[in-house]
């Protein structure tokens, strides 16, 4: 077994002490999507290490479906991993144009985690970018909330609003004057 995959295994088992010794040996943290596994096994320990040991420079790297870790702690839900990235610097509106992906907020709207949302909210989520289709997160919170999928979208919907109003609040006040120099 060659040192990535070796690595990967370490990581999906969360062995931290594997992960030290692996990386010590020249494991790359950047090659084979390692900071997305760690992210999707919501491991927050490993997630801290990588970034720790140089991990940083791959927080909103896009995998190949051009989700980050971000996107995907936050598909699964695994909110410690989402704090450990958003509080290393995870850029929480992320989102791979060129292929046409989404943010993690577009990801998650449509399976109702309120608190996933509510987290991504805070950390600045723009409800209005485009991902898929030129789908916003607040369209595709309405477009379900019109089919009646979920009666939960009443309340994502109603959180989408009052981050775009919040916004428009700010955006809408008036700059203050430049003291003129004498």
């Amino acid at each position: 077994m060659d040192i990535q995959n070796e690595f990967i295994g370490a990581v999906y088992s969360g062995n931290l002490a594997e992960i030290t010794a692996l990386i010590k040996r020249g494991a790359k943290i950047g090659e084979d999507e390692i900071l997305h596994t760690a992210a999707q096994t919501g491991n927050s320990e490993v997630l801290k290490l990588l970034l720790e040991s140089g991990g940083r420079e791959f927080i909103d790297q896009f995998d190949d479906l051009a989700m980050t870790p971000l996107t995907w702690a936050a598909k699964k839900g695994h909110i410690s991993s989402m704090k450990v990235l958003l509080e290393a610097g995870a850029q929480v509106n992320a989102v791979e144009t060129r292929r046409i992906g989404n943010t993690a907020l577009r990801e998650v709207v449509g399976d109702g985690n309120l608190e996933v949302i509510e987290l991504l909210l805070r950390a600045g989520a723009d409800p209005n970018i485009p991902g898929w289709m030129q789908m916003t997160a607040k369209d595709k919170a309405e477009s379900q909330w019109d089919e009646g999928k979920f009666e939960r979208n009443r309340k994502i919907l109603d959180l989408l609003n009052a981050r775009l109003r919040e916004a428009e609040k700010i955006l809408s006040q008036p700059k203050s004057k430049k003291s003129k120099k004498r």
